[in-house]
């Protein structure tokens, strides 16, 4: 028979061994939401991004339990909203896996998918109406664009997260519970994936399509205008720049002149041109959207 030492150290060694295989899925989870979070934002229209950080925390919930999970997503916030100064909406995707923590139950048939959708119904929308109008004093049709982007990129990782969690084997044996498989959480499984996935794969497309077609605009575009005001400039002796590094009025309403040349053309632009001190010597348009500094 075994001593009741060697019995003692099983069970401690157990203990531990849980407590370390915990906090090693913990930080490992943590780790890559928080680099995909910052490092490799997936753009749908231009502006607005798709994140997977969540899809990690709602496989937390799961994997660690509904504690454990709570915390991530509040040291999650912390990080990202203090040290990265992120806006204050993050705390709503804290929300969303707090929300998710607290209502789904491993030992019941329950759905990532549908209780995200009551989260966003009756929380989410609600709080990031509010978040907008804080900041903005008034909503518009981007804060629509805004909501729907964030429904459906919380909605897809929860499908994600689910999908990996019963379907992915090594998931299913760092799962804390186990449920089985019924045919119809198949059967729907992938009815909703065959109908969200093309829609999200083909809004990245489009989103990376766009965006390289805009920055290639908008580098054309700045090389262009650079071109143009310093070949109008070449005309200028030493004596202009002199005046001009003085502030002189005359000079900065030449300079002037030329600037809203170009805007008048192109309201959509905005030129600044500063000193070698940052001091601005031309004044922008009410309608502008850039700005193309040229240092002396």
């Amino acid at each position: 028979m075994r001593s009741f030492r060697e019995k003692l150290g099983d069970k401690l060694m157990m203990k531990y061994s849980k407590v370390f295989r915990t906090l090693g899925i913990f930080i490992l989870l943590l780790g890559v939401s928080l680099l995909a979070y910052s490092c490799y934002p997936i753009p749908i229209i231009f502006g607005y991004y798709f994140q997977v950080s969540s899809m990690f925390m709602i496989l937390a919930i799961t994997l660690l339990g509904r504690k454990n999970s709570i915390a991530l997503a509040l040291i999650f916030g912390v990080i990202i909203w203090g040290l990265f100064k992120e806006p204050f909406i993050v705390w709503v995707l804290v929300g969303e896996i707090i929300f998710l923590s607290l209502c789904y139950n491993n030992q019941r048939r329950g759905s990532f998918l549908l209780i995200d959708v009551i989260y966003w119904l009756s929380l989410g929308i609600p709080a990031v109406l509010i978040l907008i109008h804080m900041e903005t004093g008034r909503l518009e049709t981007n804060s629509i664009l805004l909501i729907l982007t964030l429904i459906v990129n919380s909605l897809t990782n929860a499908l994600l997260a689910e999908v990996l969690l019963t379907y992915i084997p090594a998931f299913s044996l760092m799962k804390q519970k186990r449920r089985s498989i019924t045919l119809h959480r198949i059967l729907s499984n992938v009815a909703i994936v065959s109908v969200t996935l093309p829609f999200v794969v083909f809004a990245i497309i489009m989103g990376w399509y766009q965006s390289d077609m805009i920055v290639q605009r908008a580098s054309k575009l700045t090389t262009s205008i650079a071109a143009g005001i310093e070949g109008q400039l070449q005309g200028w002796n030493s004596e202009d720049y002199n005046l001009l590094r003085l502030h002189s009025i005359v000079q900065l309403g030449r300079l002037q002149d030329i600037t809203d040349k170009y805007v008048e053309n192109d309201k959509s632009v905005r030129i600044i041109i500063a000193d070698s001190e940052g001091y601005k010597l031309t004044v922008p348009f009410l309608y502008m959207k850039r700005q193309y500094p040229i240092n002396f």
